[in-house]
């Protein structure tokens, strides 16, 4: 429901009886109502008050006020239920010359949305053709159509305005020391902090970089000045030889020089990991044939790391390389006789190659079979063994020095023989327990 037809009060009457010119003072909402309008003053319950805009239309005037719960600070809930028009004619105060009232709407705490209201009211004013608006100073908040024009006037050249024009509403030295800038220098690099973009035109080699011309960009995180606690700055070399280096330095620490990228960094990465420059695969390198294999471990041209090497010296095979420095490297490789073998580099000298795919041959004993299987030339586990006293041969099962089990056959005055022994503890037996097989 809207407001009802604004209605003249008795004060209203007698103020435009005066004749003279009508001065609006202001326009008011309230959540109140007052039961009888031609004896009302003001409002039974004010909540907001804005300065009114009039225009005229033929014989008629608008006038209208705009409310904004948040220009206004509406910190709660308040149901509008009357309105109220002030002015005055000459001088005095202004009185409450028209009011209304009705269930209008419901104006929301700012906290909760925005909400803007313009409420206009067409009114006669016989006898006063001459209205105006007194400007209220003591309303905060709203904006007056001058402001606002100037306001978009200035939002307008934001967006069509020329440079000088852009230049006349910011200030574009503080712009260009926020966003970067393209300037030429020939400033000392090692003290060049502010942030920004930069040509360059002077010979950086003795700065470690080997490009005499491009652009530096500078990033400070604006903590201080350099050789403050705190101050961090960085310069990003770009050369016109197409290389970068970066430059960082931490409050007073000399500056240091590093690559960025360019091909023989990358190479050198990839290198470094073993892989292949160009198609990210594992690069292969070759050994070849009459070349001996430690000799060539031990070169550059095998890089520190994990890699593939083609060894095509008798039996050709791919070798797997951990490589550890040019002097120590462990290899197991598969040969194309479907050998499995394995090889250390130690030293920068290559160890036999031993082929793990063929059974192990025998450890013969060279003396009393008990001390034999004790000391360490047995290894601890699973291994096949003959005593070379009594010939007899078997497995011999290690747990340690103390603890192991033989078991295994002979031959003694003609005939065969199964035979067991065992060291427990450390308890040597003093000869074969022997079963007859024939």
């Amino acid at each position: 429901m809207a407001f009802s037809q604004l209605q003249l009060t008795n004060a209203g009457t007698r103020e435009l009886a005066k004749g003279g010119a009508l001065v609006l003072t202001k326009i008011a909402l309230g959540d109140g109502q007052m039961s009888d309008v031609a004896t009302a003053s003001g409002l039974a319950r004010k909540v907001c008050e804005v300065t009114p805009t009039v225009t005229s239309d033929n014989e008629y005037q608008v006038i209208e006020g705009v409310f904004d719960n948040i220009a206004l600070d509406i910190t709660e809930e308040k149901n509008i239920q009357e309105v109220g028009v002030f002015g005055k004619v000459g001088e005095g105060a202004d009185v409450l010359l028209y009011y209304a009232k009705g269930n209008a709407f419901v104006f929301p705490p700012k906290t909760q949305q925005q909400m803007t209201v313009k409420i206009p009211f067409r009114v006669k004013i016989v006898g006063n053709r001459e209205v105006t608006v007194s400007l209220n100073t003591q309303i905060s908040g709203m904006a007056t159509a001058d402001s606002v024009n100037r306001v978009q006037d200035t939002v307008n050249q934001f967006k069509t305005g020329s440079v000088s024009d852009l230049a006349r509403l910011i200030n574009i030295e503080n712009l260009g020391a926020l966003f970067g800038k393209i300037v030429k220098t020939n400033n000392d690099v090692d003290n060049l902090s502010t942030p920004g973009i930069y040509q360059y035109t002077t010979n950086m080699s003795p700065k470690g970089i080997s490009s005499s011309y491009g652009f530096i960009l500078v990033f400070s995180n604006g903590i201080g000045t350099p050789g403050q606690n705190g101050h961090f700055t960085w310069q990003l070399f770009v050369g016109t030889n197409g290389r970068m280096w970066v430059r960082k330095r931490i409050n007073t620490e000399a500056w240091n020089v590093t690559d960025v990228a360019n091909g023989n960094v990358l190479t050198a990465l990839l290198r470094k990991i073993g892989l292949d420059e160009w198609g990210a695969t594992i690069a292969i390198n070759t050994c070849p044939s009459g070349t001996n294999f430690g000799t060539f471990l031990a070169s550059s041209a095998v890089p520190i790391g994990f890699n593939i090497v083609k060894d095509n010296n008798a039996p050709a095979k791919t070798v797997y390389v951990w490589k550890q420095s040019n002097a120590i490297a462990s290899c197991f490789a598969m040969a194309d006789n479907g050998s499995f073998l394995t090889a250390t580099l130690n030293g920068g000298r290559l160890s036999e190659w031993r082929d793990l795919s063929q059974p192990l041959a025998p450890l013969v004993s060279t003396g009393q079979f008990a001390t034999y299987l004790r000391s360490n030339a047995v290894p601890v586990g699973s291994v096949p063994v003959k005593d070379s006293t009594t010939g007899a041969f078997g497995t011999v099962t290690k747990v340690d020095n103390n603890n192991i089990y033989f078991t295994g056959a002979m031959r003694e005055q003609g005939k065969t023989y199964q035979v067991a022994y065992a060291i427990v503890d450390g308890v040597v037996p003093s000869a074969f327990t022997k079963w007859a097989l024939t």
